[in-house]
């Protein structure tokens, strides 16, 4: 009996040993968890700044073609009427 009473008690040591090595990967794993779930949240604020920093880019692109082409326009118009007279 006495044998036996070793090897139960042996296996309860080896229960709760799983156990806490159980619960200390989950806490591991909940604090990768934690640190992808903010690295994430930060790229995802830097990527709409970019985004919004690309559609000013975009919109002052915009203009300054819109610009050259009236001054080429402007310029053709002048030659046109330099020819002309």
């Amino acid at each position: 009996m006495c044998c036996a009473q070793s090897v139960v008690m042996q296996l309860y040591s080896v229960m709760m040993m799983m156990q806490l090595y159980s619960v200390m990967m989950m806490m591991q794993l909940y604090s990768v968890m934690m640190i992808l779930c903010s690295e994430r949240d930060q790229l995802v604020s830097q990527l709409s700044v970019m985004n919004v920093h690309v559609q000013q880019l975009t919109a002052r692109e915009a203009d300054a073609y819109q610009q050259v082409k009236a001054c080429i326009e402007l310029a053709e118009q002048s030659q046109m009427d330099m020819s002309q007279v």
